[in-house]
């Protein structure tokens, strides 16, 4: 199985025990997903951690490194196993019904690489993932330190839909947070955050295009028209959050790390050398901004 060739050159340590005061909110999006892996290694080896880390998808996989305080350990598993099939492929569709081996990762490949349970759990950092119900069409948060089935709940967030069995969390399917609402901005200011940071993994200037939705998705999913109605509008929805986003940075209010140039890295890109160069841009761009992200949150 082909790794990332350059696997031995990513950071690796713990951070440390400081706890910050604010909101890091990470946008998701599937491999690209490497960017902000890059930038929360950069923020960790600066001492910059964040009380409260909210993440999409992509971004709330990336979040459980960032409150485990495992520097270089999310991006280990995306560069070392692109390749498996069993974590991405035909192995993950056989076993486990998805495009994406989550309990393969977590009972397996968490051996290799183990999770830092005892820090995962302390209740000094917060980690939140955001997913959808299908019956209500709605994005629901799940708070790691009030909710039971926290991994249950990620792996629902980063549940990519047509072709992701859904994830049942409470007697209600899940699937990808991303489905309703892309980045979680709106709930980092509802709850009152003074000071979010916001890692982005697309260009500033990105915003989609809106599509219909597809014949496939209305039948996939004809017994759920709230979520379909959520899909259809999911484009709209993303580029007003990113207006907002824009707007706040530009008066102040908000902190973004985003890629200076557009990201070229597919959702489900293949390209190891694009995607380990995708995380050390991350890396390298947040090192550059620590010292303002630093300056921020004081």
């Amino acid at each position: 199985m082909e790794i990332y060739r350059r696997l031995d050159s990513l950071p690796w340590g713990r951070a440390s025990e400081t706890i910050t005061p604010g909101c890091l909110v990470i946008e998701g999006g599937g491999w690209r997903g490497l960017y902000a892996a890059g930038v929360l290694d950069a923020l960790m080896v600066s001492d910059i951690n964040l009380q409260t880390a909210a993440g999409v998808s992509a971004g709330a996989l990336c979040g459980m490194g960032y409150v485990c305080g495992q520097i270089g350990w999310a991006a280990r598993f995306d560069l070392g196993f692109r390749n498996d099939p069993d974590y991405v492929g035909r192995g993950a569709l056989r076993r486990e019904h998805a495009i994406m081996g989550f309990r393969y990762l977590f009972n397996d490949l968490m051996r290799i690489y183990p999770m830092d349970k005892k820090r995962f759990l302390d209740r000094k950092q917060e980690l939140v993932a955001e997913a959808t119900n299908l019956r209500t069409g709605k994005p629901v948060c799940f708070r790691k330190n009030e909710y039971h089935n926290i991994i249950g709940a990620i792996m629902a967030s980063a549940s990519v839909p047509y072709v992701s069995r859904p994830i049942m969390l409470d007697g209600d399917p899940y699937l990808d947070g991303a489905c309703s609402e892309k980045i979680m901005y709106d709930w980092a200011k509802d709850q009152g955050f003074e000071k979010i940071v916001v890692v982005r993994t697309r260009d500033r200037a990105f915003r989609q295009e809106s599509k219909p939705l597809s014949a496939y998705a209305r039948v996939l999913y004809h017994r759920y028209p709230a979520f379909m109605e959520s899909l259809d509008h999911a484009e709209e929805r993303y580029n007003e959050i990113c207006d907002s986003i824009q707007a706040d940075e530009d008066a102040g209010r908000t902190f973004v790390i985003a890629p200076a140039d557009p990201v070229d890295v597919k959702k489900f890109d293949d390209d190891l050398d694009k995607l380990g160069d995708l995380y050390f841009r991350g890396y390298n761009e947040g090192m550059a901004l620590a010292p303002a992200v630093k300056e921020y949150v004081a």
